[in-house]
């Protein structure tokens, strides 16, 4: 969904202009995720923590289920003065929100078959039979501006202008709602790459 709004009018003689947008989107994905899994394997030996309920070696092919959902909020003011005045001026301010909400669930489905998720062989993420990591997150990006222009009529023939590049405030913000791997946790995983992190911190890996 994509919707817009202008609104102009005037109070006394300086022209007002609104714009106002939302925007609200959902995707979702399917991707083979095989060739990570063998490499896994072939560098690691992981292939051997892939095991069902019985602890029987499975299947380590995974792939990727996800499901995203956009937002956007933006709205605009703009003031301008009477464009016959020797001294003009367009003054406005500029913000917007915007909000991305990931689901990314890795899952090793062993051809129907569950991948582990009872001790000592629950592999699975809590509460996501087959789920070898699972990725639940919401990012927000707020951004703001400030701008304007200014020109006076310096003769008939000869305008002086002056332009100020938009002050411009961004920030962003990431909320772990969950993050886990009992893969990584039990399987000694970090081992592969000594010294590197690749989960957040607070985050349940």
């Amino acid at each position: 969904m994509q919707s817009a709004l202008t609104i102009e009018g005037k109070v006394s003689d300086f022209d007002i202009v609104y714009s106002g947008a939302y925007l609200a989107r959902n995707t979702h994905e399917s991707e083979d995720y095989t060739d990570y899994s063998l490499f896994y394997d072939r560098a690691h030996g992981s292939g051997a923590y892939y095991k069902d309920n019985a602890g029987n070696l499975i299947n380590p092919a995974q792939h990727i289920l996800g499901r995203d959902h956009y937002t956007k909020t933006s709205n605009e003011l703009r003031i301008t003065s009477p464009k016959e005045d020797r001294f003009r001026m367009t003054a406005g301010v500029f913000l917007q929100r915007q909000v991305h909400e990931i689901l990314q669930d890795y899952i090793v489905d062993n051809n129907g078959m569950q991948f582990g998720s009872v001790p000592p062989n629950n592999i699975s993420v809590p509460g996501w039979p087959g789920t070898l990591w699972l990725t639940d997150e919401e990012r927000v990006d707020r951004d703001a501006a400030v701008f304007g222009e200014a020109s006076f009529d310096i003769t008939d023939h000869l305008t002086g202008t002056r332009r100020n590049p938009p002050l411009h405030l961004r920030q962003h913000a990431v909320r772990i709602l969950r993050l886990r791997c009992e893969f990584q946790r039990k399987s000694g995983y970090r081992d592969l790459f000594p010294g590197f992190r690749a989960v957040p911190r607070g985050a349940l890996c």
